[in-house]
């Protein structure tokens, strides 16, 4: 990937700044479209190559067998050398690392690609149309068939001769005609290969809810159940990760589900499903737990929370510090208003009825997103928890609490 970025920006310096050196003259005006087209298929294809997408990989082998193949026609031969110590190399390491590129292709969507490529043809067709009719620097001044004569050329990188551009911005226009709509559909088709996959969801809640109650989980593996999130599943669906896809990440909430001694493998069986589909695995908010039980997988990690963990028993609101505690705890005495541990299903329409309303009432002034709903089911006692965020750029590993 970084030799095609080095490639790129030495093809593109060297078009912009044309000079004359101990290699001969680095620019050649009849070579600008083909090459503007080049360059930037090398650009994008060095995306999907760092999501090991295998068909950015089977267009990278093409455009370094084309660099070795256009290497061979470079005049004076010290060209010639410099293209094939570039381009070689290249696809020697292409074919070497082969095994590293296994994240399949995207579906082709082709209502979405009718839709883009339809508004492409309409967008060139105006730039074409609007060009010959704002822009007179043309002697002669080309009639409708020239016009048309010239453009059916100018897509296959040649010239009617009828007319010529005599300012820099019909020169420009002229030119354009020949790379300006390969430019476009190349980096069309490209960006369509080189994405990442948004898989559909094959398992649901219910399975996940039946291994939480069967291994137990961390204090986040109620957030495993939200709507949008994606499964992965273990070879026998005992053991699973929740997750969902963003900017070719795939982010999870909590720890693997599963059991104790299974962590590392669930984890690792993770990786290498993240690996196929060409996604970077970042596992936010991990208990301290699963860090400790990384192994030799060595990702970067840094603690993002942690819970206060109260003696509930021991605790004294003794000293000044507490008067204001002490003082609403009298008055909530005074008011009738006690504490009790409960669970909600086991209490009354009318006490569900109030908590459901404090609930609401403190989300109400919350910035939260319009589809998340609070539904307070039990209370529970406080727990201690270090919330850890791991990340890696193509491998991973991490474990589970008890519920209460």
């Amino acid at each position: 990937m970084v030799g095609f970025v080095l490639v790129s920006i030495g093809q593109l310096v060297a078009m912009f700044s044309p000079a004359t050196g101990p290699l001969g003259p680095s620019h050649v005006t009849t070579q600008r479209p083909l090459l503007i087209v080049f360059v930037v298929a090398q650009l994008i294809v060095c995306k999907g190559l760092v999501r090991g997408n295998v068909l950015a990989w089977r267009v990278a082998l093409v455009l370094a067998v084309c660099g070795i193949l256009v290497s061979l026609g470079l005049r004076p031969p010290g060209r010639l050398v410099v293209g094939m110590l570039i381009y070689v190399p290249l696809l020697f390491l292409l074919i070497r690392g082969r095994r590293a590129y296994t994240a399949r292709i995207v579906p082709l969507n082709r209502a979405r690609f009718t839709r883009d490529a339809t508004i492409v043809l309409l967008a060139y067709a105006a730039y074409v149309f609007i060009g010959f009719s704002a822009i007179d620097s043309f002697r002669p001044v080309p009639s409708s068939t020239d016009a048309l004569a010239e453009f059916g050329q100018r897509l296959i990188f040649s010239t009617s001769g009828r007319f010529v551009g005599t300012s820099p911005g019909a020169r420009v226009f002229l030119d354009s005609l020949s790379w300006l709509l390969p430019l476009v559909i190349v980096t069309l088709l490209l960006v369509y290969a080189a994405r990442a996959r948004v898989p559909s969801a094959t398992h649901g809640p219910e399975q996940i809810i039946e291994l939480i109650k069967k291994h137990g989980g961390s204090d986040l593996s109620w957030m495993t159940t939200w709507p949008g999130n994606l499964y992965f599943f273990t070879h026998d669906d005992d053991a699973a990760i929740a997750y969902q896809v963003h900017t070719g990440a795939a982010i999870t909430v909590g720890d693997p589900i599963c059991a104790p001694d299974e962590v590392s493998d669930v984890i690792a069986q993770f990786a290498r499903h993240c690996e196929r589909e060409g996604w970077i695995p970042c596992m936010f908010s991990v208990t301290e737990r699963v860090v400790n039980q990384l192994g030799e997988v060595r990702w970067e990690y840094v603690q993002v929370a942690e819970d206060t963990l109260i003696d509930l028993p021991e605790l004294e609101f003794k000293g000044k510090s507490f008067q204001d505690v002490r003082t609403a705890l009298n008055k909530a005495a005074k008011s009738e208003i006690q504490f009790r541990m409960v669970r909600l299903q086991e209490e009354s329409f009318r006490t569900v009825q109030q908590v459901r309303g404090i609930c609401e009432e403190w989300v109400s002034g919350k910035a939260m997103p319009a589809d998340l709903v609070m539904h307070p089911v039990s209370l529970t006692r406080p727990r201690s928890f270090c919330g850890e965020t791991l990340t890696s750029h193509r491998s991973s590993h991490l474990p589970p609490h008890q519920l209460p």
